[in-house]
């Protein structure tokens, strides 16, 4: 198991992800995050609220929203939530 900090703290990054609906609300269960460990989804965070922040851009069955996160996107996003910028390339649009 990797240690990392909590989502509440890094916000959105970009790349590509397949997030379970019931994630975007901060549903109470257990959630796989990379490597062989999970992460309990708590109502009180940290959660994945922040993607209902972007535009899915496909849906698997009915439960799994795909979302397509640019570099762009991901820091607009984290200066609404008064976070630092996410480290990439330099922008553009």
């Amino acid at each position: 198991m990797t240690d990392v900090a909590p989502l509440d703290e890094t916000g959105p990054s970009p790349g590509w992800y397949a997030i379970d609906v019931n994630f975007l609300h901060g549903t109470h269960w257990p959630a796989k995050c990379g490597g062989w460990w999970s992460r309990t989804i708590d109502p009180d965070g940290p959660n994945f609220e922040y993607f209902r922040f972007f535009e899915p851009c496909d849906r698997v069955a009915y439960s799994f929203l795909i979302y397509n996160i640019t570099l762009n996107d991901a820091n607009r996003v984290r200066r609404e939530l008064g976070l630092p910028a996410a480290a990439g390339t330099a922008e553009s649009d």
